[in-house]
């Protein structure tokens, strides 16, 4: 580091072989560093008033410059002090920008960081100019502290502003496989017709069977999850919908831009999946008018029902809202089989959730009973039965490209250092930016995600 010139000052040699204040020396002759009690109680010395603050301020100065020789150094313990100062704001100001990563926190953190590093590089500046004059002697120490902490706003306030903002904001999809034990069959929904090739539901005998269906099965909702899994099979009918709930409207939605009734079936928690193989059986009954399709539309179709698969930890509309919903118009007059892929999203910014890979296959019926325009006609009834093929559960991870993580280490590469300075030509405490190898230490770390899928 450059040094004063134009000022010699005459130092004695017995001054020059006297250990400095804070340093201690062992019995084979090598000086250590030991901490002087008024660092020990800088920590100690703040108060709620603005004297305890005045007089930690002090005590940190006197220190300084008992380790840096008196006070006709350069620079001045004030200014090391200011820049102490300073790099305490920075790391504060630091925390925000890291658990708020907008633009508008970006451009004051950017504005207060050029403030602090050019108010400490005008005193800095100044008070080297007026080294010379005043005959102070230059400490290197000092000088490092100052200038690694100048350096460290600008570099640290650069990278954050060009390439770290950015990062932190950078959104990346990481994929990831796991094993589901005993998944809970998702939420089923089928929604009333809204035009006459559509079959018209009857809400008043709705059933649904875990596993094989039995008349005397006990209800699915009653049981836990080791009993379900022990045994045949169990009714969840009572995850249908109420008749007093569709009474109140409770179960509507605008589908197809027309406000809809839909019928859904929760199945509880303990409605789960011994494997692939074991299906959850749904019946929906319905009628049909086949005069009326041909009237309004010129022709006779199949009849159709929309059906919708999602989470059962939401409500359709949720789900619906944030497009995690399944739909599908399959043939009610037919029998269908849903495979049930599991994939779970983790998002940033909302609840994660089951968002379901679902292939549908239906074998049609040769008749058609319940054909309201004729006589004799009877209830028809969809058949669906689902099933997971497998257990294997892809996870769908949304993160930031970049984040912030803080670990703890030792032998860490370090560029920045604070702590006792050996190497230095004055025994004393600083920062200093030669890049060193620490002992132990905490380190922050910015770290770069890879993107996967």
């Amino acid at each position: 580091m450059p040094r004063s010139q134009g000022a010699q000052v005459s130092v004695p040699l017995r001054q020059l072989n006297t250990p400095s204040p804070g340093v201690r020396t062992s019995s084979n002759g090598q000086q250590k560093i030991r901490w002087s009690a008024p660092w020990h109680g800088i920590c100690r010395c703040f108060s709620t008033s603005w004297t305890g603050v005045i007089r930690c301020w002090k005590q940190a100065r006197d220190s300084i410059q008992k380790q840096g020789g008196g006070d006709v150094t350069c620079p001045q313990a004030e200014t090391v002090m200011l820049s102490l100062l300073n790099l305490l704001i920075f790391f504060v100001i630091a925390i925000f920008a890291i658990k708020y990563p907008t633009v508008k926190v970006k451009r004051v953190v950017v504005a207060i960081n050029a403030a602090l590093a050019s108010v400490l590089g005008f005193v800095f500046i100044y008070d080297v100019a007026t080294a010379t004059k005043n005959a102070r002697i230059v400490k290197r120490t000092l000088v490092n502290t100052v200038l690694t902490v100048i350096l460290t706003i600008v570099i640290l306030t650069a990278l954050y502003s060009q390439l770290w903002h950015r990062g932190l904001n950078d959104i990346v999809i990481r994929l990831e496989t796991d094993n589901v034990r005993s998944p809970r069959f998702p939420a089923v929904a089928f929604f009333q017709r809204q035009y006459s090739t559509q079959a018209s539901i009857q809400p008043g005998d709705l059933k649904c069977s875990s596993g094989p269906r039995n008349d005397h099965a006990v209800q699915c909702s009653s049981l836990t999850i080791p009993q379900a899994l022990g045994t045949v099979s169990c009714d969840c009918g009572d995850s249908w919908v109420s008749l007093e709930s569709l009474k109140r409207g409770e179960s509507t939605v605008i589908w197809l831009a027309k406000n809809t009734t839909y019928y859904p079936m929760v199945p509880s928690p303990s409605t789960v999946s011994k494997g692939a193989g074991h299906f959850l059986e749904i019946q929906v009954f319905f009628t049909y008018n086949t005069t009326e399709a041909f009237q309004n539309s010129s022709t006779v179709t199949a009849p159709g029902v929309w059906m919708a698969i999602y989470d059962p930890s939401f409500s359709l509309a949720q789900m619906m809202a944030d497009g995690q919903l399944y739909t599908a118009q399959i043939d009610a007059n037919g029998h269908t089989v849903v495979n049930v892929g599991l994939k779970y999203y983790t998002y940033l910014n909302r609840t994660s959730n089951y968002k379901y890979d679902v292939t549908v296959s239906t074998r049609q019926n040769l008749d058609l009973t319940c054909d309201v325009a004729k006589e004799g006609w009877s209830l028809c009834h969809l058949t669906v039965e689902m099933q997971f093929t497998s257990f294997l559960r892809t996870i769908v991870r949304e993160e930031r490209k970049q984040e912030w993580t803080v670990k703890s280490g030792g032998g860490r590469w370090s560029l920045f250092r604070l702590g006792p300075v050996h190497e230095l030509d004055n025994f004393g405490y600083g920062m200093d930016m030669i890049v060193s190898r620490a002992v132990f230490g905490v380190e922050v770390l910015f770290e770069v995600k890879g993107t996967s899928g």
